[in-house]
C-alpha cells in the first residue's frame, strides 16, 4: 500500500510486520510465519548534505532485520541489525557489497546513522551516543540512481523459522540537513 502526502511518501506493506505506536516509539511486531515480508516508512531525501539517525532496540533472530535505508531508482543502501554470523550491524549496498562488524553482546539498544557527505553515503553506529565507529562500506549516492528516499525498515527472510516473536522499537527518527543545495 502506498499513501502519498504532499512532500512525503509513506510505503506500508500489507504484510507483517505492521508498525504501531507505543509509548512514543514506533514498534514493529514480527510474525512467526515462514514468509518473506518487509515494511519501509520512507520520505524523499533533500538535495543536500544530510544525516539520518534512529535509536533501535531490536534483538534479531532467524532472518529478521531492522534499521535505516536509502532507496533510489536503481539500488538500495541500508544499515541494519540482523542475525548474520550470530548478530551483526551491517552496512549493505544491496546486491553489491556488505560490511558487517559483530553486534554488541546481548544486543542492547543502538543508534544507527547514515550520512550523505559530498555525495557519499557513510554509515555508523553507537551504543552510547558519543562514539560512532564508521561501518566499513561507503557508497556514492549516485550509484543508487535518482529520486532518493530514506527512512526505516523492518523485514523477515524466508529462511527464518524461529518460534520467537521479536519486535523492533524505533525510539526516534531524526533528520539533520547540513547544507542546502540548488536543484
Amino acid at each position: 500500500m502506498v499513501d502519498s502526502l504532499p512532500g512525503r511518501r509513506r510505503v506500508v506493506s500489507l504484510e507483517l510486520p505492521l508498525p504501531i505506536w507505543e509509548c512514543g516509539s514506533l514498534l514493529f511486531l514480527f510474525s512467526a510465519r515462514e514468509k518473506t515480508y518487509s515494511t519501509s516508512l520512507l520520505r524523499p531525501a533533500p538535495a543536500a548534505d544530510w544525516t539520518i539517525s534512529t535509536r533501535l532496540d531490536f534483538k534479531s533472530v532467524d532472518g529478521t532485520s531492522a534499521g535505516l535505508t536509502v532507496n533510489g531508482s536503481r539500488s538500495h543502501f541500508r544499515v541494519i541489525r540482523w542475525d548474520l554470523d550470530g548478530g551483526s550491524i551491517t552496512a549493505e549496498h544491496l546486491g553489491h557489497l556488505q560490511g558487517n562488524p559483530r553486534d554488541y553482546g546481548g544486543q542492547p539498544p543502538v543508534e544507527l546513522r547514515i550520512e550523505c557527505r559530498k555525495g557519499m553515503l557513510i554509515s555508523s553506529f553507537s551504543r552510547d551516543g558519543l562514539k560512532y565507529p564508521e561501518l566499513p562500506l561507503q557508497v556514492p549516492a549516485a550509484a543508487l540512481g535518482d529520486r532518493l528516499e530514506f527512512g526505516i525498515e523492518a523485514a523477515r527472510s524466508t529462511w527464518g523459522g524461529s518460534s520467537e516473536f521479536p519486535s523492533a522499537r524505533f525510539s526516534y527518527f531524526h533528520l539533520n540537513v547540513e547544507q542546502l543545495q540548488n536543484h
